[in-house]
């Protein structure tokens, strides 16, 4: 090759090196450029959903909160609350226990409570024996007639108005479950308690699981998601609540539960 050619051949590559080199620098800033805009782009649009779901979130548990503390002051729980205090007390007045029934109800906890919690929970077994025990005799009086002389399918207690005796207990349920129990149905609650504020005892529920009718104090429950909503609010002054957050809750299967508890006054009294 001549000199001529080689000058050439040089002066060729001296153009096109920088042109390469500009291009190149130019790909990878357009790139980055790109890269930085599209991580901006998706990183906006993840805030905008996390604020989006906070507010949701916030506005529900704000729309509960009023529901409890305007559902707490209603006259009707007010009255409730009094007369099922009065009827669980002389339950075991109204209601007669014997072998048979505790036979049934230990039966109740073991092929059906044990059962089903041993299927939602992949073979876990709980021990059903220890929360019968638990119970008093109250305990085990009303979850005998409204868990398991209640016809209805397990999850679907809640559909038996109370046995038709002359028990002040019946009454009362008969008088008040039909409205708890609507109310429940339109605002979407998995539950709703009645707890008495002296001896923690659940004096009333909705679904009749085995919560229904032990002390959230000495009871099997007494550590439950439940339980402590109960006494965050024990002594607490009228128009104050709680939001216990979700944990497994064996009542339910141990699925995830979460409570919000408020008092009840009557009278500027405190009686749940």
């Amino acid at each position: 090759m001549n000199i001529r050619n080689k000058m050439l051949l040089g002066s060729t590559i001296l153009t096109i090196l920088p042109i390469l080199v500009v291009s190149t620098v130019l790909y990878f800033v357009a790139t980055n450029t790109a890269s930085t805009a599209i991580t901006e782009q998706v990183n906006s649009r993840l805030t905008s959903m996390r604020d989006a779901k906070k507010a949701h979130v916030e506005d529900y548990f704000n729309t509960m909160r009023d529901q409890v503390l305007t559902y707490a002051s209603n006259k009707m729980i007010i009255d409730a609350m009094r007369e099922f205090r009065a009827a669980f007390q002389g339950a075991d007045v109204s209601y007669k226990m014997n072998t048979q029934k505790l036979a049934a109800l230990e039966q109740y906890y073991t092929n059906q409570f044990g059962k089903e919690y041993e299927t939602v929970n992949k073979g876990r077994q709980i021990d059903s024996k220890t929360i019968l025990k638990s119970l008093g005799n109250t305990g085990q009086l009303l979850q005998s007639v409204y868990m398991v002389e209640n016809q209805q399918p397990l999850g679907s207690k809640h559909k038996f108005d109370g046995p038709e005796d002359n028990a002040d207990y019946s009454y009362t349920h008969g008088q008040y479950h039909p409205s708890i129990r609507y109310y429940l149905e339109q605002f979407g609650y998995y539950d709703i308690f009645l707890v008495d504020k002296n001896s923690g005892q659940v004096i009333y529920s909705v679904f009749k699981e085995s919560d229904f009718a032990t002390s959230l104090i000495d009871g099997a429950y007494a550590n439950s998601g439940l339980a402590r909503a109960f006494k965050a609010m024990q002594n607490a002054e009228a128009g104050r609540f709680h939001i216990e957050d979700f944990s497994p809750y064996t009542p339910s299967y141990d699925a995830q539960a979460a409570f919000i508890s408020t008092p009840v006054y009557d009278m500027g009294e405190q009686t749940g």
